[in-house]
């Protein structure tokens, strides 16, 4: 049993940014059918958008989409037997969960279907037969049912309905087809990522005492670094970063008089507690050395939409920096049904301030907390040898 054969005509104007190693753009017709699948607690759904027929781009008075139900015919349901074994058309792009197609199952996890080498054995068949699969990250599936207007139907689900969501999602916002994600050559644990969680488990311990005291605990050596060196690190900041971490404005008079009105202290301690323990001593790894940017960005930081338990650190820098930054950024609050001014859903975002956002949001975590790190680690190397 299959599902039928895509039009190739209701593709013609949907692009998508893929590739292996690199992206390129090419256009949805370069496809010979589409496929969206998501994992079930005892079957896996096989949705074709191509044989829904629904209008994807419906919109309601206010201007937002009107979700339409798959229509029987547009979906299969399969055994995970037999879904190993299904057979998609040849030169076909299908779209997964990262959480049921791009990892193994484990004994402390059983929410991924399949075992390693079954997963391994069917990416090998689907690139015998050229057929491409890009995997899309489950925390960004309630955002993808929000976006089609699915929730405000019914706040219960189907796999079906993941899947349109998911598919409407990626038709109209570039940036998240950039991000979909290979499937993996093998499920060997690396030491380096063994190395990232570890320090990640220590760091959150960190981060919750420092937290606990509000960054204001006299022996605590990271907030004594940086009140005593703010100045310096305001200094050799950017403009840009100078106003992402609040370094501008100062108090004209009173006992703070020059001193900053309201740094970013909890941005600053997260980037500086990356390099220095709360006594005063360096974190120093990798033959006595501080660590680069890159690893702390993507071990500590966790900067990727497939991340897994992010941390303190992730949820200090995206959700109290990043998100207080671009909404100041996008001066774009509206009211809510008791009358208070509240951040504006990004799934209510137009298409132009969908744009801004990623600007500014790319600009805080790739350009300014880079900036920041740089500055405080030449500063801790200067101190050290001075020592």
């Amino acid at each position: 049993m299959g599902l039928g054969v895509a039009s190739p005509y209701r593709w013609k104007h949907h692009l998508f940014y893929l590739g292996s190693k690199s992206l390129r753009k090419i256009s949805m017709k370069n496809f010979t059918n589409v496929y969206v699948i998501d994992g079930g607690k005892n079957a896996i759904t096989v949705y074709q958008p191509s044989l829904d027929e629904q209008n994807f781009d419906d919109l309601d008075e206010n201007g937002k989409l009107i979700f339409h139900e798959p229509v029987k015919g547009s979906y299969l349901s399969l055994s995970y037997k037999d879904f190993l074994q299904y057979k998609f058309e040849p030169g076909s792009l299908v779209i997964g969960e990262n959480a049921h197609f791009g990892a193994e199952r484990t004994k402390r996890s059983l929410a991924q279907p399949f075992d390693g080498d079954p997963l391994l054995d069917f990416y090998a068949r689907l690139e015998e037969n050229n057929v491409t699969l890009k995997l899309f990250a489950e925390r960004s599936t309630p955002r993808a049912n929000e976006y089609s207007g699915h929730t405000k139907v019914n706040h219960k689900t189907t796999d079906q309905a993941d899947c349109k969501s998911i598919f409407i999602y990626l038709k109209d916002h570039e940036e998240k087809r950039k991000s979909l994600k290979n499937p993996p050559s093998n499920f060997d644990q690396s030491d380096i990522r063994d190395e990232g969680y570890d320090r990640k488990d220590k760091l959150n311990i960190h981060l919750n005492k420092a937290r606990r005291f509000d960054y204001k605990d006299r022996n605590d050596m990271v907030t004594k670094l940086i009140h005593e060196h703010i100045d310096k690190i305001a200094s050799k900041l950017s403009p840009e970063a100078r106003e992402a971490f609040r370094l501008e404005e100062r108090c004209k008079s009173g006992k703070r008089a020059g001193q900053f009105k309201n740094i970013a202290m909890t941005q600053i301690y997260t980037v500086a507690s990356t390099m220095i323990e709360q006594n005063g001593e360096l974190k120093l790894y990798n033959n006595g050395k501080l660590d680069t940017w890159g690893f702390v960005q993507k071990n500590l930081m966790t900067n990727s939409e497939f991340h897994h338990r992010g941390g303190v650190a992730r949820s200090n820098i995206y959700y109290h920096g990043v998100r207080n930054y671009v909404a100041k950024k996008l001066n774009n609050k509206v009211t809510n049904k008791n009358n208070r001014k509240v951040l504006k859903k990004k799934c209510d975002y137009s298409a132009e301030e969908n744009k801004r956002f990623n600007f500014y949001r790319n600009q805080y975590t790739n350009r300014y907390l880079k900036e920041l790190f740089n500055t405080i680690k030449e500063m801790l190397i200067d101190g050290h040898k001075d020592t």
